[in-house]
């Protein structure tokens, strides 16, 4: 017999998404109407790819989830005497700019470095290097020129750094850090690594069993305004981002639900 699954993934206090989808009692014997799961932490697909769709969705929920307004983008490319020949050798000097940035918050006694960092590259069949190797970092907020200033090794410039404040939108239509995720994680033609500095709050999971009917889901994707208003009642303390995205699975015929919502500024913690 199928019934309904609500999955929340939480990053951090202000964003959320949900995830309803069916489940069968002969996958979970123990199900019990209104079960609640405990928190768990949503395990963290493997770092050196991002042409995986769960890889692509978890690098959204971190940046969603740890960095707002004021945050940095930052790009940061090389000239040619210093352009690295391997993939290595690219990550040494990043790696040592990271250092170089942590310190210097340090010393200017600004909150701890926090990062997600992806660097790009592209190689031919045989896997040697082709084109320029460029890295880009999600970051919390510093002076910029201070910052572009530590893109250097022994007082000679690596290449350029550029810096841009994120301006997020935390409206119903969505915002400006998961677009720019996108961007970085689309490009077919390239390859690209992913790593993340160990301080930043983690997805984490949690279930409950049976909160919705399999009738109700399937009229909701049937009219999309209605399933919209609909969830906007069913999580008052949130903006749900539109639209609402229902995804049918090819072998049950079933409707699966995923929303992405942001806390409303004007609602205290509890």
């Amino acid at each position: 017999m199928l019934y309904e699954r609500e999955k929340k993934i939480m990053v951090g206090d202000m964003y959320q998404e949900v995830d309803i989808f069916s489940r069968d009692t002969e996958q979970d014997l123990a199900t019990r109407k209104g079960t609640r799961s405990k928190k768990q932490r949503v395990t963290a697909p493997a770092q050196s790819n991002l042409n995986d769709r769960n890889a692509r969705r978890y690098l959204t929920q971190l940046a969603n989830g740890n960095f707002g307004e004021g945050d940095l983008f930052v790009t940061l490319t090389y000239k040619s005497e210093y352009a690295p020949s391997t993939v290595k050798e690219a990550e040494h000097h990043v790696t040592l700019f990271l250092r170089r940035v942590a310190y210097r918050r340090k010393k200017l006694h600004l909150e701890p470095l926090k990062y997600i960092l992806v660097t790009e590259y592209r190689t031919d069949d045989d896997g040697n290097m082709v084109g320029k190797i460029h890295h880009h970092l999600i970051m919390n907020a510093m002076d910029r020129d201070v910052l572009e200033s530590l893109w250097s090794e022994r007082r000679h410039s690596l290449g350029f750094a550029r810096t841009q404040k994120l301006q997020p939108d935390n409206a119903e239509t969505g915002n400006g850090i998961e677009g720019l995720v996108d961007y970085l994680t689309k490009d077919p033609k390239g390859r690209k690594r992913w790593s993340s500095s160990r301080n930043l709050s983690r997805p984490v999971s949690r279930t409950n069993d049976h909160k919705y009917s399999r009738r109700r889901i399937r009229t909701l994707s049937e009219d999309g305004a209605s399933a919209y208003a609909f969830f906007k009642e069913k999580y008052p303390d949130w903006e749900v981002v539109a639209p609402v995205e229902f995804i049918q699975n090819k072998l049950t015929g079933e409707w699966n639900v995923y929303l992405k919502m942001w806390r409303k500024a004007t609602v205290k913690q509890r």
